[in-house]
C-alpha cells in the first residue's frame, strides 16, 4: 500500500506538467454552458432536459476516456519509452494501478463538476428542483462506475497499440452507445460495455421520476454482472502488464 501511495503521489506531480486536468474541466465547463444555453431557448420539459444531459455525458464517456488514457500513456512514452512504469514498482502492475486510479479520480472530478454544475445552473435559470441532490450524486456514481471498464480497455489499447487505436475505438464506442440507447440495443446492450453508462443512468432517471420498481430490480442483477466483468478485466490487464515489455504493435 505504501508503494502504491508513493506511485500515486508521483503521478500527481507529473500531472502538473500536462494539460490533462485542464482539458478535463474545460470540456466540462463548455458542455455545461452549451446545454444551459440551448435549454434556455428550447421547449423541452424539465425532466427531459436533465435526463438528456446525463445521457450525453454517458455517451461521450468512452471517447473522453480514450483520449485521457492515450494522453497519460503517451506522456510515459515520451518521458523515457515507458522506463518508469516498467521499473518503478515491484510488482510491476502497481504503476498501472496508480495510473488507473489517477484516471478514475480525474473522471470522477470532471463528472462531479459537470453534473452538479448543471444542477446549479438548472436550479438558478429555470428554478427547477425536480430531483434531489441525492439523485445527482447517485447519477455521478453510476456514470463513473459504469465506465470503469472503459478505462481498463483504453489503457490496454494505448499501451499495446498506441494512441490512434485507442481514440479510434473510443469514437466507435461513442457512436455505438448512442445507437444502443434506442430499441436496437434491447437485449444486447449488457454485453457491450460502452452502452452500460447510458443505459444505467437512463433507468435510474426513469426510476427516480416514476418509481418503477420492476425495472430497477432487473437492472440490479445486470449491474452486479457488469461489476464482476470489470473486476475480471482489470485482473487480466494486470497479468498482461506484468509480462509486457514496453513494445507496441506499431513498432
Amino acid at each position: 500500500m505504501a508503494q502504491l501511495i508513493r506511485l500515486f503521489n508521483s503521478d500527481l506531480i507529473k500531472l502538473k506538467r500536462t494539460y490533462i486536468v485542464l482539458i478535463h474541466f474545460c470540456i466540462v465547463l463548455v458542455g455545461i454552458g452549451l446545454f444551459l444555453g440551448y435549454y434556455n431557448i428550447s421547449g423541452y420539459d424539465s425532466i427531459s432536459k436533465i435526463v438528456a444531459y446525463l445521457q450525453v455525458i454517458a455517451i461521450a464517456f468512452p471517447l473522453l476516456s480514450s483520449i485521457m488514457c492515450s494522453m497519460c500513456v503517451e506522456q510515459e512514452y515520451y518521458s523515457g519509452n515507458y522506463k518508469y512504469i516498467l521499473t518503478a514498482s515491484n510488482p510491476k502492475y502497481l504503476t498501472l494501478m496508480s495510473k488507473y486510479i489517477i484516471l478514475i479520480c480525474l473522471g470522477f472530478g470532471a463528472t462531479l463538476v459537470s453534473v452538479l454544475g448543471f444542477k446549479f445552473g438548472i436550479n438558478t435559470i429555470f428554478n427547477d428542483n425536480l430531483f434531489t441532490l441525492s439523485f445527482y450524486m447517485i447519477s455521478i456514481l453510476i456514470l463513473v462506475g459504469s465506465n470503469l471498464f472503459e478505462y481498463i480497455l483504453h489503457l490496454f489499447l494505448s499501451l499495446r497499440f498506441g494512441k490512434g487505436a485507442s481514440i479510434g475505438v473510443g469514437i466507435v464506442e461513442t457512436l455505438l452507445s448512442a445507437l444502443l440507447l434506442t430499441g436496437l440495443g434491447d437485449g444486447i446492450w449488457q454485453y457491450i460495455p460502452c452502452a452500460w453508462g447510458v443505459r444505467f443512468v437512463s433507468v435510474w432517471a426513469s426510476f427516480s421520476s416514476s418509481k418503477e420498481i420492476e425495472s430497477i430490480q432487473e437492472f440490479q442483477l445486470i449491474g452486479l454482472i457488469c461489476g464482476f466483468a470489470t473486476i475480471f478485466a482489470f485482473v487480466i490487464l494486470c497479468i498482461w502488464f506484468s509480462k509486457w515489455e514496453g513494445k507496441k504493435s506499431e513498432e
